[in-house]
C-alpha cells in the first residue's frame, strides 16, 4: 500500500498494529511469528484481486454528534452499556494462568493501546464503538446512538494510557482504511461549535 506516496511492506503493516494497537514491540521481519503472519493473511486473501478494496472492510462513517463529545456524558453510558465486560475500572478481563493476554481488553491503563493507536483517535474510536458494541452488536443495527457514541469515546480517551513510540511507525491509520468523513450536511451538525471533545469527567473540569 501507499502512505503520502511512500510503499509500505505488510510487515510494517502488521508491527504498526503491534507497536501502536497493542502497545508491543515489533516482529523482526524474518521471525517464525511474523511468516506466520504473513502465511495467514496470504491464505485469507488468495481469492482477492490486488488492489481491490472488499465491502465491510475498515470502518463505516460516523456522523457528527449534535453536540460537543463530552467525557462526563459518556462516563454514564460506560456505566450503562461497557461495564459489564470492561469492567468500572476500565482493565476488561485478563486470561487465567498459564494462558496471558485478555478476553476482554484494557481501554486505558498500562496495557491499553497507547496514545498513537487509531482508537486513541476520537472519530475512529466513536465509529468503531458504534458499529461494534456492545459486544453482539453489528454496524446494521447499531446500540448507541451517535451521540452516546461520541460520548463514550472521549469518556475512554480521557483516561491515562501508554504514550506513543518515540520513533513511531511509517504507517499512521489514514483514512483509506479507516473511511470516518462527516455526512455531506457536517457543517450544520455542530453549528457555531468546534469539534473539540470535553475531556473532563468530573466536576469542576478535573480530569481522571
Amino acid at each position: 500500500m501507499l502512505v503520502d506516496n511512500k510503499a509500505v511492506t505488510l510487515p510494517d503493516r502488521i508491527n504498526s498494529c503491534i507497536r501502536l494497537g497493542l502497545n508491543g514491540k515489533p516482529l523482526p521481519e524474518d521471525s517464525r511469528e511474523m511468516t506466520a503472519l504473513i502465511a495467514y493473511l496470504e491464505f485469507v486473501g488468495k481469492d482477492v484481486p490486488e488492489g481491490v478494496r472488499l465491502p465491510g472492510s475498515g470502518l463505516l462513517p460516523v456522523a457528527l454528534p449534535g453536540e460537543v463529545p463530552s467525557a462526563r456524558r459518556g462516563a454514564d453510558v460506560y456505566a450503562q452499556h461497557c461495564v459489564s465486560c470492561h469492567g468500572e475500572d476500565g482493565q476488561g478481563a485478563p486470561r487465567l494462568p498459564p494462558e496471558v493476554g485478555y478476553y476482554v481488553p484494557p481501554l486505558w491503563g498500562p496495557d491499553s493501546f497507547n496514545g498513537g493507536a487509531g482508537m486513541g483517535q476520537i472519530a475512529y474510536a466513536a465509529a468503531y464503538i458504534r458499529a461494534n458494541m456492545p459486544v453482539g452488536v453489528d454496524y446494521k443495527n447499531p446500540l448507541l446512538s451517535v451521540q452516546d457514541a461520541w460520548d463514550v469515546a472521549a469518556y475512554m480517551i480521557a483516561h491515562p494510557r501508554p504514550i506513543a513510540p518515540a520513533n513511531p511507525p511509517v504507517v499512521p491509520m489514514v483514512i483509506e482504511d479507516l473511511p470516518i468523513e462527516p455526512p455531506p450536511d457536517a457543517e450544520a451538525a455542530l453549528p457555531g461549535q468546534e469539534l473539540t471533545p470535553d475531556l473532563t469527567t468530573q466536576p469542576g473540569g478535573r480530569a481522571p
